[in-house]
């Protein structure tokens, strides 16, 4: 440390003496261990680690010198201590700059007392405008040469060798460990190989933003550091604080915006010098001279500071820096801002602007009465949902210093989190909301594998995001070939599937294999195993009259089929994939279907979809919006004598007739425990909100009727129980009024029953 310091004292040679008599120097008479300057280095490099202040610092050291012998040498003041250590530390310039931001005050204006650009003062002046105080810049920033720092990198033996690490690593595996792997390094070795065949030369990174420096949030101030990262380093090393060098530091109080250029003007002679010339420096490690040479690979910040930085457009019609002229974007008319792949905010506007442009139909908002109903979007959590989340993100634990304790930021009370820094937004996108939100994801946000050309050449495996009609948008997450093309590359970024780890992309929907997890048996006592099948899409949807094929092709083949939903069996027609494990909804259709369908009775009954209302579904689960879609469909089934609502309060189906005639809701449960409030309170409001036109009286709440029915034989096939409860009222209403026939007095049921479970082992 010394022996660095000696060449950045020549111009001061006294400065140096002192310097090596303090290393010399023993701590205190007698001290074997420590002298001044080790005592005082190690001191600092404590204060920089923890963030104490100078103050705290100060009162340390004078604490310390009471504590030591007598005669000790250590520095009772962080003043005096910063005089034995300005000969180790690495010289800075403050460079003065105009208050608006128009030039900086060096080389031919060093001198100058005023802007020749705008002609603002150099120098502040009083809040009357009056009085100028000569002496006292009205903007500074400070510039950190990186030249000696890293000439002093190498004048380490140990940081020496581990700068060319990246030369000695190893083959390249087709994984991206280090930016060594990326393509912006491969392009420097490929175009400039005299470079390359040094590999001390340095590759680097440059990062600036504006930061608060001030803990008071209101404060408007903005202060841009411009740091730089060196890439030579292995990846252990390479973003520790150590190796982080701060090159400029600008002061505020306004963002720099396109005029960051001005400041900038400095680092980009020295980097011109470094890359064009080098400049002479020691190894420590390999004990030569060589010429250093540096490139930069890239620079790292925001999508607004990009714009400032290169120029390009980031705002307006043409945002897009990969596509230029070409970008896609239109107008929003309700929004009343520039779209390009759609908006992050969800309301009542954004809905308006996807109907407009006929995208996700199924969130159009429905206005009834005086009041507007947003769909919930397959994003939206329901409150037991946002429990499970908050409860895994509270109770995560990670290494030390890898982000904050999220124990202290998320609130179990309002289901929130509060008080994040960048860091922890950054962690928590990237790493920690695919394992919180793990078994949270809905239906279509399912594990895939991707293939290319047919779909047994599986190449990758990834998570369906959306159906884009012929493709699928994809994340992909696991490539098993990495130099295979993407079927659809993303222009200008990754053609490969290697190449593309991470990133959305859009894949053909014929070449995506679904895979899904489904339990096998179930017995108490013993632990359940859970199998994974490869399913695949069928391409066409089948008619839901045609399940007899439809099951004996799913059960052969172990293909997933698209089914078509009709009106007349939830009052909406939709598109659903079935797969192996949805049996027992295969099974409820046909039959509901075919009994209404021979019976003509299609108009006399109607029925609720009970994953939308059940408190256990994936719909909503606020009781009011559960209440108004039964209301809802009240309204559109208005000849309806029977509304069929399956309803499953936690793991467990029941179902409610409700009876528009005489406004009786019928209970029956194949355990035959008692209705819960929170079916009885949805069903009273829905009836609140839409009475039956059929009910002529003022009764606006039904009566409700417990029905003894058949008790379910196990555990698993309550919801066969409810389907046949549908089927037998269906044929004789009149049994709601007595007491249901056993399934088992009917030789016909028992055999049914006994096939219907050769299809299904489950009831959810």
């Amino acid at each position: 440390m010394v022996e660095a310091a000696q060449d950045d004292c020549k111009a001061n040679p006294k400065l140096f003496e002192r310097l090596l008599e303090d290393a010399e120097k023993p701590l205190y008479p007698g001290c074997k261990n420590f002298t001044k300057l080790s005592a005082l280095v190690k001191l600092y490099n404590l204060k920089e680690r923890y963030g104490w202040s100078d103050k705290s610092f100060s009162e340390l050291l004078s604490l310390l010198g009471d504590m030591l012998p007598v005669n000790n040498e250590l520095p009772l003041s962080m003043y005096e201590a910063k005089k034995t250590l300005n000969a180790l530390g690495m010289e800075y310039e403050k460079i003065h700059a105009c208050p608006n931001d128009c030039i900086l005050f060096r080389n031919e204006l060093k001198y100058a007392s005023s802007c020749p650009t705008c002609g603002a003062s150099r120098w502040k002046v009083n809040r009357r405008g009056s009085k100028k105080s000569k002496g006292v810049p009205a903007k500074v920033m400070w510039y950190f040469p990186p030249i000696p720092r890293f000439k002093r990198m190498f004048q380490s033996s140990k940081i020496a060798k581990d700068l060319i690490w990246h030369a000695e690593s190893g083959e390249f595996d087709g994984k991206m460990r280090h930016p060594s792997d990326s393509p912006s390094w491969k392009v420097i070795d490929h175009r400039w190989p005299d470079f390359v065949a040094e590999p001390r030369n340095l590759r680097l990174a440059i990062s600036e933003d504006g930061i608060n420096p001030h803990s008071s949030l209101s404060s408007r101030y903005s202060c841009w550091p411009v740091v730089m990262i060196t890439y030579n380093l292995p990846p252990w090393l390479c973003m520790k604080r150590k190796f982080m060098m701060l090159s400029l530091l600008i002061s505020g109080p306004q963002q720099l915006g396109n005029d960051i250029d001005i400041y900038l003007a400095p680092l980009i002679e020295d980097l011109k010098t470094l890359w064009e010339i080098g400049v002479e420096a020691y190894d420590a490690y390999q004990r030569e001279v060589f010429t250093l040479r540096v490139v930069l690979l890239w620079t790292i910040n925001d999508f607004p500071a990009y714009g400032n930085l290169s120029g390009c457009t980031v705002k307006g019609y043409f945002a897009c820096p990969i596509c230029g002229p070409e970008t896609y974007s239109h107008r929003l008319k309700h929004g009343r801002k520039n779209s390009f792949t759609g908006k992050t905010k969800d309301g009542l506007n954004s809905r308006l602007d996807l109907m407009d442009m006929g995208l996700r139909c199924e969130l159009a908002p429905r206005f009834e009465s005086n009041r507007t109903y947003l769909p919930p979007a397959c994003y939206t959590l329901s409150r037991k949902e946002k429990k499970v989340f908050c409860q895994t993100l509270a109770e995560l634990k990670v290494p030390e210093g890898y982000c904050s304790n999220f124990r202290n930021l998320v609130s179990m009370e309002d289901l929130k989190l509060y008080g994040l820094k960048s860091h922890d937004y950054h962690t928590l996108m990237q790493q920690l909301l695919p394992v919180a939100l793990r078994s949270l994801l809905p239906k279509h946000a399912r594990k895939c594998e991707l293939a290319v050309g047919t779909r047994e050449n599986t190449v990758a495996g990834g998570t369906i995001v959306m159906d884009c009609g012929p493709n699928y948008l994809v994340v992909l997450d696991d490539p098993y070939e990495s130099n295979t093309p993407l079927p659809i590359p993303i222009p200008g970024q990754a053609t490969t599937v290697g190449a593309a780890v991470g990133y959305q992309v859009l894949w053909p929907t014929h070449l995506v294999n679904l895979s899904t997890k489904f339990i096998k048996g179930s017995h108490k006592g013993k632990r359940q195993k859970t199998t994974e099948n490869d399913l695949k899409i069928g391409e066409n949807p089948q008619d839901i009259n045609n399940f007899d094929a439809l099951v004996g092709l799913m059960l052969n083949e172990g293909k997933t089929q698209g089914v078509e939903v009709p009106n007349d069996v939830f009052g909406e027609s939709f598109k659903t994939f079935l797969m192996k494990e949805d049996m027992d909804m295969i099974i409820s259709f046909k039959h509901l279907q075919k009994k209404l369908s021979d019976a003509r009775l299609i108009e006399r009954f109607a029925f609720i979809n009970p994953a939308l209302v059940s408190k256990a579904g994936m719909g909503e689960t606020i009781k009011e919006n559960r209440s108004r879609l039964i209301a809802n469909r009240l309204m559109h089934a208005k000849r309806a004598d029977y509304i069929f609502i399956p309803y499953n309060p936690d793991f467990h189906w029941v179902l409610v007739a409700l009876d528009m005639r005489t406004m009786t809701a019928y209970y029956l449960d194949p355990m035959q425990k008692q209705p819960c409030d929170d079916l009885k309170e949805i069903v009273n409001m829905a009836l609140r909100i839409h009475p039956p036109e059929k009910q002529r009286s003022s009764k606006r709440e039904p009566t409700w009727v417990k029905v003894v029915c058949p008790r379910q034989l196990g555990s698993v096939e309550c919801g066969y129980y409810v389907m046949r409860y549908m089927k037998d009222i269906i044929v004789d209403p009149s049994l709601l009024s007595t007491k249901m026939p056993s399934f088992q007095s009917s030789k016909s049921c028992r055999s049914h029953f006994d096939d219907s479970h050769k299809f299904s082992s489950h009831d959810k």
